[in-house]
């Protein structure tokens, strides 16, 4: 009998809008008794939050072979398995596959657009992105991504208006902001919501993404250090943005990489 520990125990991070972890890891232990390929998909997380790439990539494996018709388990395998070990274009075959499996899931349209962006198929991933918008204009996670994608090609007036469903203070922004006003601006907005909000992966990789932005390392790794310190379960994923880039061969950002177990 495989041992399922306690959702309350599996995982210290903290956990923003996932999907595959209300749809892994929150299933009951009786659920999970009964569906062995939702067992080990959820300890694959467990492998994965404690950064065993090797372990986590074997659980999804054995997931998948046990239950091959779940998309919750392509997804998360996707996602938060192989784009952090830069293995892309698996990552894409696999999303591909939930995709096939889950087609009017919200989340998964937008995270295949998500998937396809951090293996720099731009042209693929703006496409995916208009699907899954023309599906719920409102889908908070869409309009993320594809906030994204316009500030990843450097299209800030569009970036800033994707922002707005998410964060209503970027309707505040000079319109038509070149790059530093756009990413000051965001500075800003950050600042803002965690004074009066309080802190949380949102504002830390925002604020880490928009100081690499600026060319300022020192700041953009502070912040990047705080998500560790806070074992946000979303940073290895992060780690691989496009808008990271400038951090990239920086040494400290190579440091962190390594902590997590990650190739620089």
């Amino acid at each position: 009998m495989l041992n399922v520990p306690d959702a309350s125990a599996r995982l210290p991070g903290r956990h923003y809008y996932q999907w595959e972890y209300e749809n892994l890891v929150l299933r009951s232990p009786l659920e999970m008794e009964s569906n062995l390929g939702v067992a080990h998909a959820a300890m694959a997380y467990v492998y994965g939050a404690r950064h065993d790439w090797a372990a986590a990539d074997r659980e999804c494996q054995q997931a998948l072979g046990l239950d091959s018709k779940d998309a919750s388990i392509y997804y998360f395998y996707a996602y938060n398995v192989l784009i952090p070990q830069v293995r892309y274009d698996e990552a894409v075959r696999e999303m591909r596959r939930a995709l096939e499996l889950g087609p009017a899931s919200l989340a998964i349209n937008g995270n295949y657009g998500g998937t396809l962006m951090f293996a720099r198929r731009y042209p693929e991933a703006k496409a995916q992105l208009d699907t899954a918008l023309a599906m719920e204009p409102n889908f908070f996670l869409t309009h993320a991504r594809m906030r994204e994608w316009f500030e990843i090609r450097g299209r800030f007036e569009e970036a800033r208006q994707a922002a707005i469903i998410n964060r209503p203070e970027f309707s505040k922004m000079k319109v038509q902001p070149n790059k530093n006003e756009y990413w000051h601006g965001a500075l800003e907005i950050e600042q803002q919501r965690m004074e009066t909000l309080g802190e949380t992966l949102t504002e830390r990789i925002f604020s880490a993404i928009a100081y690499a932005q600026l060319g300022d390392h020192e700041n953009a790794m502070k912040w990047l250090q705080k998500c560790d310190a806070n074992e946000d379960d979303l940073l290895p994923n992060y780690m691989r943005s496009p808008l990271l880039d400038p951090l990239h061969g920086d040494p400290h950002y190579d440091a962190l990489l390594r902590k997590l177990n990650l190739v620089p």
